[in-house]
């Protein structure tokens, strides 16, 4: 497991549903604790735990796991394409949260469901701006 990613994947997924750490304890039968130090990469949940993480949280365990060879091939082309080593670490951050944000909602829908989202948030940025 790439440990290093798993708690940020974790924590992703869990604020994505909108759960607490101690709400999704709770689910697991955890303690809240238990989350933190998973969120944080000091410990590492069981196979069994992981997997109802990964049901409650409805995203892979390719997602959890950070296995880089189940991204998408697209999405390795377009991240590897960005310029990251002319950007600032402020850009260099947003840049990498973008492409966390993209690989997260690859996991969680299909591209029939992308594409009715894009059209609702697209429609939500026009009305933002004035447009409709």
């Amino acid at each position: 497991m790439r440990e290093k990613n798993f708690g940020k994947n974790l924590r992703l997924a869990r604020v994505n549903k909108g759960y607490t750490q101690e709400q999704l304890a709770n689910m697991i039968g955890l303690s809240k604790q238990a989350i933190t130090m998973y969120e944080t990469n000091k410990r590492t949940p069981k196979n069994s735990a992981l997997r109802k993480i990964a049901s409650i949280l409805e995203v892979s365990l390719d997602f959890l796991l950070d296995n880089a060879e189940k991204t998408s091939p697209k999405l390795q082309e377009l991240s590897s394409e960005l310029p990251m080593e002319t950007l600032t670490s402020e850009e260099n951050e947003k840049a990498n949260n973008a492409i966390e944000f993209v690989e997260l909602f690859n996991s969680l829908f299909s591209p029939e469901e992308l594409r009715i989202l894009i059209e609702k948030f697209t429609k939500l940025a026009d009305f933002l701006e004035g447009k409709i």
